[in-house]
């Protein structure tokens, strides 16, 4: 993992009186790891926390990411094995792999999943699964889709 050095965290923090929130400086932060980034949502429980999603170093990544909060321990990261990049870069293939979109309703990331969600017409759905699951089988998840009404 790139280190920052500390010209850069300083940075990257900006003014820590409150001008850039906890959500721009991890935004911020990410955007300079797109190889291992892999994504970002909020779980709301007893606290609200930040979940962040990286393919390497969750410590290193955590560490640096609650230097820069206002609320350091309302962010959390995991490691998972795909980054947003592959799943972009997946989904935009998902057609071409399958040869039209034919039976598809919907596809992209799913960054809580760590896969491409695939949504097929139920009269669809076992040849989709089977085509997605020989070339990908753990990175697209294929489930029953709806079709778009008009």
């Amino acid at each position: 993992m790139e280190k920052f050095g500390p010209e850069y965290m300083s940075d990257l923090s900006g003014d820590m009186s409150g001008t850039a929130s906890d959500s721009e400086r991890i935004s911020h932060y990410v955007e300079a790891f797109p190889e291992t980034f892999a994504g970002r949502w909020l779980e709301i429980g007893s606290l609200r926390s930040e979940v962040v999603a990286f393919t390497d170093s969750p410590h290193e990544h955590m560490e640096a990411l609650r230097s820069l909060a206002h609320e350091p321990n309302q962010i959390r990261v995991i490691q998972v094995r795909y980054s947003w990049q592959h799943l972009t870069n997946l989904s935009d293939r998902i057609v071409s792999i399958l040869g039209s979109a034919e039976g598809l309703t919907t596809w992209g990331p799913d960054v809580k999943a760590n896969r491409v969600a695939v949504a097929a017409l139920p009269e669809r759905i076992d040849e989709i699964r089977r085509i997605l699951t020989e070339s990908n089988p753990d990175d697209v998840l294929v489930e029953p889709g709806t079709p778009w009404k008009t």
